[in-house]
């Protein structure tokens, strides 16, 4: 087994679906969730994992304006909140999740007060799983006696996984998907690691993509206490 977790430089895969904005309670801003480890697109009703990061992006409505616009969250023990780069041109934070509740994220203007805020659920997740986001990949098989989850692939093509984390008893279940970027120690089958595409992957978030011959590869996420791991065998004939 070769370690690759906590690899720098590598290129972020990024989500293909289309995000959900929701409009803060207050009617004055928009708020957009990006970059939260959902192939599918992020939302607001996705609520945010324990030890998960998303982006937050916002916009204001018909004649408000962000400039000076800074977020909180009210209860910091359920969240923390920090401003990163803007994306697409528009002011952005990143939430983590701490601990289970509702972070209500509060919108302040340059005076200080209050402009707007919107309320996001914080779950423990129940475990975590695979979404595959590119190839035909068959499964996954979740009944193996060794481990977690077998997915079988065809050889010489292209395959890219993504981790996410997942609440309720069905991975696969789309109404058990929630937000959150892990920080993620991936352990690769030494076989694999030269099949991997270094730049397309990013297995510190639990993403990888790789081309290989015929053969059986283990690769095992590790997110920490807050969301576990998990013990994958990709089956490539």
């Amino acid at each position: 087994m070769n370690k690759l977790g906590l690899i720098a430089g590598l290129a972020l895969v990024a989500a293909t679906g289309c995000n959900t904005s929701t409009k803060g309670a207050q009617g004055n801003i928009v708020f957009t969730p990006s970059n939260c480890g959902l192939y599918l697109g992020c939302a607001v009703s996705d609520g945010l994992a324990v030890g998960g990061a998303a982006y937050l992006q916002i916009s204001g409505t018909a004649g408000v304006s962000t400039a000076g616009v800074t977020l909180d969250v009210e209860d910091a023990s359920v969240a923390d909140i920090m401003p990163v780069a803007d994306q697409g041109g528009e002011p952005t934070w990143e939430i983590v999740g701490l601990a289970p509740g509702v972070a209500r994220v509060i919108a302040y203007d340059a005076n200080d007060e209050q402009l707007d805020f919107v309320e996001i659920g914080v779950q423990t997740v129940t475990g975590l799983t695979l979404d595959s986001v590119l190839g035909t990949a068959v499964g996954p098989n979740l009944t193996d006696a060794t481990y977690d989850q077998v997915w079988t692939v065809n050889a010489d093509q292209n395959y890219a996984f993504r981790l996410r984390g997942y609440v309720g008893d069905d991975p696969e279940a789309a109404t058990g998907e929630i937000m959150g970027r892990f920080v993620t120690t991936t352990t690769v089958d030494s076989g694999l690691v030269p099949y991997i595409d270094n730049v397309q992957s990013n297995l510190e978030e639990g993403h990888i993509r790789f081309n290989a011959p015929a053969g059986d590869y283990q690769v095992d996420f590790d997110t920490g206490p807050d969301a576990g791991t998990l013990s994958v065998l990709f089956s490539v004939q």
